[in-house]
């Protein structure tokens, strides 16, 4: 099994993480984005192909994955609001 120190994670090995719950899709039900696996991020480079490997995020993207997982977990909890307040 991949670890997070190596260069590298096939994406068919990263879906099976995602699977079985040990990684965290950016934006789940979406393929390929990038995916959270003990404390990286993993991702697809732009020019890759749909079913190129997952490579670790640089620092700065890192970062923008992170900003942008909390922009996510927000809107979550806005929508889950409204709803609760509409039921």
């Amino acid at each position: 099994m991949a670890q997070a120190d190596e260069r590298h994670i096939d994406a068919q090995e990263m879906a099976e993480l995602v699977t079985r719950g040990v990684a965290r899709p950016l934006m789940a039900g979406y393929d390929p984005v990038p995916i959270h696996h003990h404390g990286q991020w993993w991702h697809i480079p732009a020019d890759g192909a749909p079913d190129a490997p997952y490579v670790p995020a640089t620092a700065e993207q890192h970062q923008v994955f992170d900003d942008l997982a909390q922009r996510l977990a927000l809107a979550d909890a806005a929508v889950a609001a409204d709803t609760d307040r509409s039921s």
